[in-house]
């Protein structure tokens, strides 16, 4: 996914705009094989934050040579507790993301996550999967010149 990039006049500096219609949902699951993209988010999926719970200012999406495609999410600070007591209790489990109900990416927690900044890696062979998160990052306002 690209971020959308407007113009600006000349004087201004580079800023960043929430862009509507993130409705991300992060939950857990014991099981990472249990969910597959594409799935409904699972009725019995613990859920750690709602779409109130993202920042709309602390999103990016990046596609890294030797990394690949990867997304940046922050949450709010209750959310962020939430996640982090959750992680650190469940190593090797699995979290769900869901947007609009459907899944997107259904990572393994491999350590704590604290601070309650995600990064979410995709898959290096799939060129759709930063769209996947179409507008839960937020719009990037460069000036010209």
């Amino acid at each position: 996914m690209a971020a959308l990039v407007i113009a600006m006049a000349a004087g201004l500096g580079a800023c960043s705009l929430p862009t509507p219609g993130c409705d991300l949902t992060i939950g857990a699951i014991g099981d990472v094989t249990a969910v597959e993209v594409g799935d409904t988010l699972p009725a019995d999926a613990l859920i750690l934050a709602l779409p109130q719970d993202i920042d709309p200012f602390g999103g990016a999406a990046a596609t890294r040579p030797e990394e690949g495609p990867s997304i940046d999410i922050r949450l709010r600070p209750e959310a962020a507790q939430r996640l982090a007591i959750h992680t650190a209790g469940h190593i090797g489990e699995g979290l769900v993301l869901a947007i609009g109900g459907t899944v997107v990416a259904v990572p393994m927690i491999l350590s704590t996550i604290d601070g309650g900044s995600i990064r979410i890696s995709g898959p290096g062979n799939d060129p759709e999967w930063l769209a996947r998160f179409e507008g839960c990052v937020p719009a990037v306002l460069i000036p010209p010149g």
